[in-house]
């Protein structure tokens, strides 16, 4: 209730970007079986698919805070999200112990932000799994799901994949440039009337320890 009440408080912040593409968020808790329509494999370029690998790598599925509990660092993240200010800061760092609940806050943040289509994407690491390890397609479905929210983004990051003939097989700091950096330097700034968020989960159990911390 606590929660739902916050974003009651914050509805105005939504109402003030003029978009009506955005609904109120899930209560934590909730069981959200909405899953991401990908677009059909032939109504986009096969240079940009490449870059998405399906492995259970998204937060659907992944188990969230029951409802009632966390609604105080529930609360915290979603006022952050929502923080419009000059000096609002652009990172939020959970950290804890392992087993402290922490992939379950990134779940339920997740579901929140995805009904109201504010999440661009999310990964969750695992060291257990070869892909959900690996920076190389942490690196492509990062770029694979900005491009399908950030027009002008998507239309540098086909350039570069043209030009370079960029894949999965590239090493990750090469990968990096060429699918992020190179792009989003090129990218105008679009009609964007929020923020597009990022969720990430045990990044700490992602392959290539000095690369991540770079």
């Amino acid at each position: 209730k606590e929660s739902a009440s916050v974003w009651s408080r914050i509805k105005s912040t939504i109402t003030r970007r003029k978009s009506t593409s955005y609904s109120k968020p899930s209560p934590p808790g909730a069981s959200s079986k909405v899953q991401y329509q990908f677009p059909r494999e032939d109504d986009e370029p096969a240079t940009l698919r490449q870059l998405l690998t399906l492995n259970d790598s998204l937060y659907y599925g992944k188990r969230a805070c029951l409802a009632g509990t966390r609604v105080a660092i529930l609360r915290d993240l979603e006022v952050w999200a929502l923080d419009e200010a000059p000096t609002a800061t652009r990172l939020f760092w959970l950290h804890g112990v392992a087993g402290c609940g922490k992939s379950a806050v990134a779940a339920s943040i997740s579901q929140m932000l995805d009904s109201s289509r504010l999440l661009a994407g999310s990964f969750f690491c695992w060291k257990d799994d070869e892909g959900r390890r690996n920076p190389r397609q942490f690196l492509g479905n990062f770029a694979y799901f900005l491009a399908h929210k950030h027009p002008t983004f998507k239309e540098a990051l086909l350039r570069s994949l043209e030009d370079h003939q960029v894949s999965l097989n590239s090493d990750a700091e090469s990968l990096f440039e060429l699918i992020l950096k190179k792009p989003l330097s090129e990218s105008k700034q679009g009609p964007l009337v929020a923020p597009l968020i990022f969720v990430i989960d045990g990044l700490n159990e992602c392959e290539g320890s000095e690369f991540i911390a770079h």
